[in-house]
């Protein structure tokens, strides 16, 4: 029987019961339910992050099994976390903002540089990198959130981003709710202020789950979660994976061009049916699509898979027991599934 998960700022499945414990279990996570506990998910302050999101008997987003080998992975992988407080990627690591005159002064406005910390594709002249990658090498996700609320049914994490942070101007106090309800939905809102005085700065916050429809087995609820990414790092994936998995964008017919390194250029192209980028004239599974020659490089250089940003509205994903609904008040969706992480 299939069936439905629908997003348009929510998550809609149907779980199993478990009872509230307030406060992080023995391997640190909080844990969250719905009223009839048709839906379950775990979480860290580390990151905010998401780190299971468990459906009868399985687990559809990937994550480690205990919170402390979040900040110890080297790789940092960002799994589940709020990435930012720039989302993605800043080209060069710098970026013009305008600076006009404060109330009282004369003037006009001009554009002040900004530079933050690199920290992807390092090169020979730029060891630390050449562009900045979800806010730095510590941005948001790397911080310890703080817990503002945990009840039953959510749980709210507080950050505080002080002024020059990984370069970026002015202080930012920011707020992410987590919330299951019944029936069994999954809705989570990201509110970000700045908070210092004539300082305008940028930010774009997303959430970064991993997703396998297909599920994680799970051993015992709330622990033991097999087929997730064990402590030392390796991941043991019983249940499939996103090859398996098929995506339908009907009225994706347009894609944004990115560069070498997966930074938009402005460009957009088309999606040539029955090309590597083709998700709209049928449904396709990524194993198809990885498969084809026109993945390799798709996703930047040397990377064979996807990690450009489609032009849609709506997206369907099929796993094997599950579809994934997606509806977007904006045409750009960034679709990333790489041969690895």
């Amino acid at each position: 029987m299939l069936r439905l998960i629908s997003i348009l700022c929510s998550l809609i499945l149907i779980l199993p019961s478990s009872a509230f414990q307030p406060g992080p279990d023995s391997s640190g996570k909080y844990w969250i339910s719905s009223p009839a506990s048709s839906l379950s998910l775990a979480l860290i302050p580390y990151g905010a992050s998401v780190t299971n999101l468990l459906y009868a008997d399985l687990d559809l987003v990937a994550g480690y099994d205990n919170a402390s080998t979040y900040a110890a992975d080297p790789t940092h992988p960002h799994l589940g976390g709020i990435v930012g407080r720039y989302a993605n990627r800043i080209r060069n690591s710098s970026f013009t903002m305008p600076e006009c005159p404060v109330d009282g002064e004369y003037g006009v406005c001009q554009d002040a540089i900004y530079r933050v910390v690199p920290n992807e594709n390092p090169t020979e002249e730029h060891p630390d990198g050449i562009d900045t990658l979800h806010g730095g090498p510590d941005g948001w996700d790397y911080r310890m959130w703080s817990v503002l609320e945990h009840k039953a049914g959510s749980i709210k994490f507080g950050l505080v981003d002080p002024d020059g942070a990984m370069g970026f101007p002015g202080e930012v106090v920011a707020e992410v709710v987590y919330t299951v309800s019944e029936p069994g939905i999954w809705a989570f809102r990201i509110v970000a202020r700045p908070t210092t005085k004539d300082a305008k700065t940028p930010i774009m916050l997303s959430s970064h789950v991993y997703w396998n429809l297909d599920g994680f087995q799970v051993v015992d609820n709330h622990s033991n979660h097999k087929g997730r990414y064990s402590d030392d790092g390796e991941s043991t994936v019983l249940s499939g994976t996103i090859r398996e998995h098929t995506l339908w964008m009907p009225d994706a017919k347009r894609r944004i061009a990115v560069d070498s390194i997966l930074i938009p250029t402005g460009e957009i192209l088309d999606n040539t049916k029955e090309d590597a980028n083709d998700f709209w004239s049928r449904p396709r599974s990524f194993g198809e699509g990885i498969d084809s020659a026109g993945a390799v490089g798709n996703c930047g250089a040397g990377c064979t898979g996807y990690g450009k940003p489609f032009y849609l509205s709506l997206a369907l994903s099929l796993a094997l027991s599950l579809l994934l609904s997606l509806s977007l008040s904006l045409p750009p969706l960034g679709t990333f599934t790489f041969t690895v992480i």
